[in-house]
């Protein structure tokens, strides 16, 4: 299906644009959450989604279901055809998960100066 990107909310969640309006959970990985210990690499995550998946962008979404809060799980293609969520792992931003059991750590927690643009942890 064709779907319009609304915004990235975090690292593994968008806002899209199909027929309605909807919040998608990116189907098959865990992202470092925007705030607690892994905030940093959070925002990295969020940055680099917001990258592949631009306000505005239509992309393809191949529907997956729902999870358990409610949100449709989809996979998001970027514009030369990877999927977005292969993309974040493949770059150490997010781990694989398949939604059961408990979620994974999604990255280690890396000490080091942050990304331009993003604040630095206090």
């Amino acid at each position: 299906d064709v779907v319009l990107i609304g915004r990235v909310v975090d690292g593994d969640t968008v806002d899209i644009y199909h027929l309605v309006a909807d919040r998608v959970r990116v189907h098959g990985i865990n992202a470092p959450e925007l705030h607690g210990v892994q905030h940093v690499e959070g925002e990295r995550t969020r940055a680099r989604l917001a990258e592949l998946l631009p306000a505005g962008t239509v992309v393809l979404a191949r529907f997956k279901g729902r999870e358990k809060y409610g949100r449709t799980l989809a996979e998001l293609l970027v514009k030369d055809g990877r999927v977005a969520a292969a993309v974040l792992v493949a770059e150490g931003l997010a781990s694989t998960w398949d939604g059961s059991g408990a979620r994974p750590v999604p990255v280690p927690t890396v000490v080091q100066a942050p990304a331009p643009g993003v604040p630095h942890a206090p």
